[in-house]
């Protein structure tokens, strides 16, 4: 649902040339929270909380994909693991 939010925020998917695993543009990620050492490290701004908020973002459709595949992949493991 936040992937749908950073496509509807942006207004769309950004070129190619920009973002190659189709998403929004770095600049939308940013402003939803993305992880910039500067911006957290920094005693102006003191961002502290895009240390939590970006592990919810997504760069694009193929981050969220391979991040999806792999969670049914480690919870099929588990799920065998645990049921023993």
């Amino acid at each position: 649902m936040l992937f749908i939010t950073q496509i509807a925020y942006n207004g769309g998917i950004a070129p190619l040339s920009e973002n190659p695993l189709f998403g929004p543009p770095s600049y939308s990620l940013l402003k939803m929270g993305a992880n910039a050492p500067i911006l957290v490290k920094t005693d102006f701004t003191n961002q502290w909380w895009r240390l939590f908020t970006a592990s919810f973002l997504h760069v694009g459709i193929i981050h969220l994909i391979s991040n999806l595949i792999t969670l049914y992949i480690v919870g099929k493991c588990q799920l065998e693991i645990l049921a023993q």
